[in-house]
């Protein structure tokens, strides 16, 4: 994943030493990944993107809206122009795959912005993504070390990423080994409620799963039993031998 080659981001000393700039993921509006897009964000999509992060007077957005933060380099905190990029960590959802880049679900900036209650990080992480940079060490973590603030994939246009910067879920479907006991689910979770079903699952049974679903930084698979949670957490704790490189930020 890239180092974003921005400045006085995330003041570690006062000393006036900065470091951990953001994990930026840069998408293109063309396959070939030549052509970024910035354009200014509609008012609704403006009040949807506070309401996100706990209000347009909240830390975390006017951390997220920061000139040269990644997102919004030019604009202001009023009127925010924003750019096509994601953030290390973030999952995708590939619409078509060809060459060297992939289209990827976006919201249509045109459309009106949804409710937060409904469409947020933990419902829908593919379009409601994480702030991430990058530590001195190189490892990835939350913007401030510790600010929770979200962006959107939002465009004017269909978005692509190069293939090379992302982590391909394993294909499925595939049979894992549960590393501990385990409940089944009759959906994934929605809002963080859940239903359980009858069936369980025991440690160091295989199961086949089918079909994926990500809710905020947790990974859940569907069984025949139903679905079962196969990565939890930040960081993330595997719970069958279903495992990837790629993880939520800490």
């Amino acid at each position: 994943m890239p180092r974003s080659e921005s400045p006085n981001w995330d003041k570690r000393d006062d000393k006036g030493t900065w470091d951990s700039p953001p994990a930026t993921v840069s998408l293109s509006i063309t396959p070939e990944g030549h052509t970024k897009d910035r354009f200014k964000l509609p008012d609704d999509w403006i009040d949807y993107v506070g309401k996100l992060n706990g209000g347009i007077d909240s830390s975390e957005y006017k951390a997220l809206m920061r000139r040269s933060g990644g997102w919004n380099n030019v604009g202001d905190i009023e009127n925010p122009k924003v750019e096509s990029l994601s953030w290390w960590g973030s999952v995708l959802e590939l619409r078509e795959v060809g060459g060297s880049s992939a289209m990827i679900k976006t919201f249509g900036h045109r459309n009106p912005a949804p409710s937060t209650a409904m469409v947020n990080y933990d419902n829908n992480p593919e379009l409601v993504h994480q702030f991430t940079a990058i530590s001195g060490t190189g490892k990835m973590r939350l913007l401030g070390g510790g600010y929770r603030a979200f962006s959107i994939m939002i465009a004017r246009k269909v978005l692509y990423v190069p293939l090379d910067r992302i982590e391909i879920f394993p294909k499925l479907p595939r049979e894992v080994k549960t590393m501990t006991d385990l409940d089944t689910y009759k959906s994934p979770p929605r809002n963080r409620q859940l239903t359980k079903n009858s069936a369980k699952l025991v440690e160091g049974q295989w199961v086949k799963i089918f079909d994926y679903a990500v809710r905020g930084t947790d990974v859940w698979g569907l069984t025949l039993q139903g679905w079962v949670a196969l990565a939890i957490g930040s960081p993330s704790r595997f719970l069958t031998n279903w495992s990837m490189d790629t993880r939520p930020a800490v």
